[in-house]
């Protein structure tokens, strides 16, 4: 069977019908082909790569999930700043490398990317749409680190 691609232009576009079900696709660079299905439904998150906000101050990002390390690195780097872990390649979308918890060459002294993630905007199977942090949904926002998407659907983060 065909698998159907939905291409959100906005979040408030994202969930397909509620009988679905899903996974996302970001740029295909997961070891494994994890984000693939033989069943269901992929979301491709290709047009969700909106910076919302840049505190050049703090260096605090809030951007959409379909947004790459490379884009944001082209938004940061004349500002001063850096994204604090990077993976071998700098073509992996946000929420792939929160999904993947993915680390880099400084992994000793800085930890994996999910270390730095500060709040995720989650959509769960159900509909719902769930704030994230260490502080709210506290035990969701680590599952979801490094969960490969089984918690939901990433939508925005703040790093």
């Amino acid at each position: 069977m065909p698998t159907q691609v939905y291409r959100p232009q906005w979040i408030d576009e994202i969930i397909p019908p509620a009988h679905d079900t899903y996974l996302c696709y970001g740029k295909g660079r997961s070891y494994g082909d994890s984000c693939l299905t033989s069943t269901g439904s992929m979301i491709d998150m290709s047009m969700l790569s909106r910076l919302i906000d840049f505190n050049t101050e703090t260096g605090v990002v809030v951007c959409e999930s379909g947004l790459t390390i490379d884009e944001l690195l082209r938004v940061c780097i004349p500002k001063g700043w850096f994204v604090p872990v990077t993976p071998g390649t700098k073509y992996v979308t946000i929420g792939g490398a929160i999904a993947n918890d993915v680390h880099g060459k400084n992994h000793e002294s800085a930890g994996t990317f999910g270390a730095h993630v500060r709040a995720i905007g989650l959509a769960r199977s159900t509909g719902e749409v769930l704030t994230l942090s260490p502080g709210e949904n506290a035990e969701l926002f680590a599952a979801t680190i490094g969960g490969l998407g089984l918690t939901g659907l990433i939508l925005w983060v703040e790093i």
